[in-house]
């Protein structure tokens, strides 16, 4: 590379905004018409273990009487939902937006390992709002790890080493990006939608951090 060529352009500055409820907020007005405008999209979910069911008795006789607990799953704490496109886009509810753009064929969905995640959003959706809440699947989309090996000129009608990079090793060999938690979450504004969101009843549902390219109007 000429040491002369020019640095690229900084990346644009990301808006970070925190949905917590449906209705008439602004904020989920400005999920929807995100939702609506974008053509590629970027999920990711973060997880809070439910705690385990009471601890049953050395006795036989109890344990064969105790209600069995009913089965656990981890319960979606964020989902944070990047958008990049054009356009502009109403709904009371964030299922039914998000399954539509789960589903529409024209977006293209990116994702780290989130095939386990998808099957922990639709069970924490359908608990909270009925069977129906649920998803079902995300088309298309692309694995980022799929996306590193093909790069890296693996054979793709083989199978993918069970030893798979991290997020951040992928995107520091591909582009020379370095991730840090503390860096990219805590340290930047995202931080204040984190700590907003501890402070949410636990009764509610789901929150989405909804992270909007500066390009995309935000009204």
């Amino acid at each position: 590379m000429d040491a002369a060529a020019p640095a690229p352009p900084a990346s644009p500055p990301l808006a970070v905004h925190l949905v917590t409820g449906g209705g008439s907020s602004p904020e989920h007005a400005l999920l929807l018409r995100s939702l609506a405008a974008a053509r590629v999209v970027a999920l990711d979910a973060e997880w809070k273990p439910r705690r385990r069911g009471p601890a049953v008795a050395d006795d036989p006789s109890a344990a064969a009487a105790a209600t069995p607990p009913p089965l656990q799953f981890p319960t979606v704490t964020l989902l944070q939902v990047a958008c990049r496109g054009d356009g502009d886009g109403g709904g009371a509810a964030a299922a039914e937006p998000l399954r539509e753009l789960f589903e529409r064929p024209e977006v293209l969905k990116l994702g780290f390992r989130f095939k386990q995640d998808l099957v922990y959003l639709s069970a924490t959706f359908a608990a909270a709002l009925g069977s129906s809440a649920g998803f079902e699947r995300v088309e298309p989309f692309l694995d980022v790890t799929n996306a590193y090996y093909y790069l890296k000129g693996h054979d793709m009608q083989k199978r993918l080493p069970r030893e798979t990079k991290s997020l951040a090793t992928i995107c520091e060999e591909l582009l020379g990006v370095y991730l840090s938690k503390s860096l990219a979450i805590y340290a930047r504004a995202i931080e204040s939608a984190y700590q907003s969101f501890h402070g949410i009843q636990s009764h509610t549902p789901i929150a989405l951090t909804l992270k909007v390219p500066g390009e995309i109007e935000t009204g």
